[in-house]
């Protein structure tokens, strides 16, 4: 499927243009899916005539659908299932924008990730040059067992990752496959490849106007961070796996630097909407910046 051109995978690839500025800069990777034969499907959340241009100029038989701002990158995505046959495609690649601005690390696996360098692990493991996609694609290919492929560092069984969500992850999946899953595992960060027939059971189940108008304001909890969990669980649940993609090196040479400036120095904003500093693992500040 790979190798042959007559007969190269097909790929249904959804891109959510939130912050539309990042899209030369995608524009640029998405150029490395040459080596397989894709669709581009881009989402908007308001309409531009210019921004369209751009992108019909890059890929001309491109879809831009303007929808509502629902359900952050998620309700778009579901949007977009709509939109397709899945059938028609071997795989669905679900990408987005994601602030990489400054602002508090996240921890995740036990590494510590600013906003930029979990933008850039997600992007990196799936269309970062053409040998990423054509190593994806190969694993796909020769790993009956491999459902979805993401950055392996964000690939995520802890609990922590889903405690606030973990109730409405476990009906949706007891709804969608009736029964609860062993465990949560999914691609933090919701930018993924998988084989596009997993995705119909979730397809089947929700449209865009079951997610609540997407607020900046809002951490966790909703609708969407429950789907972004179950889209790995599904894959599980069909008997699949979720593997991870592209070794950073770079990265993981900095993550002992990053944990010790985290002892140290270690702020951030809780689920409750409080600000909390410690120093040394000591608690130093406490107070409410979200009501």
């Amino acid at each position: 499927m790979v190798a042959d051109k007559e007969n190269r995978a097909k790929v249904a690839v959804h891109l959510h243009l939130y912050y539309t500025d990042m899209w030369a800069k995608i524009a640029d990777s998405l150029s490395n899916l040459d080596v397989c034969d894709w669709d581009l499907f881009v989402t908007l959340t308001q309409s531009d005539a210019l921004l369209s241009k751009r992108i019909l100029e890059f890929f001309p038989q491109a879809k831009i659908f303007v929808v509502e701002n629902r359900g952050f990158d998620v309700g778009p995505f579901i949007y977009f299932l709509h939109q397709i046959d899945l059938s028609d495609y071997d795989f669905v690649l679900k990408l987005h924008t994601k602030n990489d601005k400054s602002g508090c690390d996240s921890q995740i696996n036990k590494y510590w990730l600013s906003r930029e360098m979990w933008t850039g692990l997600m992007y990196q493991s799936l269309i970062s040059d053409r040998r990423t996609v054509l190593r994806n694609l190969h694993l796909f290919d020769k790993d009956a067992d491999c459902g979805m492929i993401a950055s392996r560092y964000l690939i995520t069984s802890d609990f922590g990752a889903s405690k606030n969500v973990c109730r409405g992850v476990l009906s949706a999946m007891k709804n969608l496959t009736g029964r609860y899953p062993p465990k949560i595992t999914f691609a933090a960060g919701t930018m993924f490849a998988v084989r596009a027939k997993l995705l119909e059971p979730i397809k089947n189940a929700y449209s865009l106007q079951d997610f609540a108008l997407s607020d900046s304001a809002v951490k966790d909890g909703t609708l969407a961070h429950v789907l972004e969990r179950v889209f790995g669980c599904m894959v599980v649940a069909q008997g699949y796996k979720i593997k991870g993609s592209s070794h950073n090196w770079k990265f993981e040479t900095a993550q002992p630097l990053k944990r010790l400036k985290h002892f140290v120095w270690n702020t951030k904003t809780t689920a409750r909407g409080y600000r909390l500093v410690k120093i040394c693992r000591i608690p130093v500040y406490h107070r409410r910046v979200i009501k």
